[in-house]
């Protein structure tokens, strides 16, 4: 036999986080974002009673924002551990094949 498919996720998020102290006044902190975008299809083949081939492709994207890491060097707050990293952003497209001989 042969069979095709295809996945297709989306995800967008933000989120504020505001800070209450009965002591002092506070603002919220800056907004956290993440966008997500995945697209997969793949393609799989029956070569015989036992075994198939299977071949994929996938593109991903990441984009996020976040203000704990972004621009934070080290020692940047005070009684704040920061490493100095970076969010996570990328893109990749991922080729698979595979060979697959069922018992």
């Amino acid at each position: 036999g042969f069979d095709l498919g295809f996945d297709w996720t989306m995800s967008d998020t933000s989120s504020l986080i505001d800070v209450t102290a009965a002591t002092a006044v506070t603002k919220p902190l800056p907004e956290l974002r993440s966008d997500m975008r995945s697209l997969s299809a793949w393609a799989l083949l029956d070569i015989g009673d036992h075994s198939s081939l299977r071949f994929s492709i996938e593109d991903q994207q990441l984009d996020t924002d976040d203000f704990a890491l972004d621009n934070t060097v080290p020692a940047t707050l005070a009684n704040v551990l920061t490493l100095g990293q970076s969010a996570a952003n990328y893109e990749v497209i991922l080729l698979m094949g595979s060979y697959t001989y069922r018992f």
